[in-house]
């Protein structure tokens, strides 16, 4: 077939409707995707505003139950821990971290939410041992973990605490994800109701777990 074969007429038509075909089949194709990843966007969108909503109700109800325990047991602070990826070292390992995100404060008492981001838990390593190993720790008086638990002891310092509990939450799958910490700053702890703090950490467990 010679070249004056090719650009016959009927040749130029029929390219011209494998191209129309092929042109129109690409744009239906974009059209179809376009409608779709709008569509996800808009559910996306959606699905945002309700979680926001949902999430602003749980976190109103872990705070006020927060302030309940604070409260009753005439503690200074209130706080939930919850551990976290934070990113990964050189050699791939996780970078795992606890930030403080509840927290309650008796009147007078200051917060400490904005030192409590990303504490990396490798420098806290025999508190957090003790503490996974047993499921609580109670310290009467902060000045015992001055030798055993130094960095502990100096973070806790640093916050004013002289006695505190502390009892880990768990996920449905029963692993640690946080921990729960009651802190007294003015006086230390002569008697406290554990029962009390566990039924609290018992209610976080389970408000986390529908977030």
């Amino acid at each position: 077939m010679n070249w004056k074969e090719l650009l016959s007429w009927e040749n130029i038509q029929f390219i011209g409707t494998v191209c129309g075909a092929i042109a129109a089949t690409v744009y239906m194709s974009f059209k179809a995707f376009k409608t779709k990843l709008d569509k996800e966007f808009k559910d996306r969108k959606t699905d945002v505003s309700k979680h926001i909503k949902r999430q602003s109700d749980l976190d109103y109800e872990i705070i006020k139950e927060a302030d309940h325990l604070k409260e009753l047991l005439g503690a200074d602070r209130v706080q939930v821990y919850e551990f976290h990826n934070g990113n990964h070292y050189a050699n791939g390992r996780s970078a795992l971290k606890t930030t403080c995100t509840y927290e309650t404060c008796r009147y007078g008492v200051a917060s400490c939410l904005n030192v409590l981001s990303g504490i990396p838990l490798s420098v806290i390593p025999n508190f957090l041992r003790v503490l996974l190993d047993k499921g609580e720790l109670l310290v009467k008086d902060l000045e015992d973990l001055k030798e055993t638990m130094p960095s502990t002891y100096n973070l806790k310092h640093t916050m004013g605490i002289k006695s505190f509990y502390d009892v880990v939450i768990y996920n449905t799958n029963n692993e640690p994800v946080g921990f729960v910490a009651v802190q007294f700053c003015n006086d230390k702890i002569s008697s406290l109701n554990k029962d009390a703090v566990k039924k609290f950490a018992w209610f976080v467990e389970n408000k986390l777990s529908e977030m």
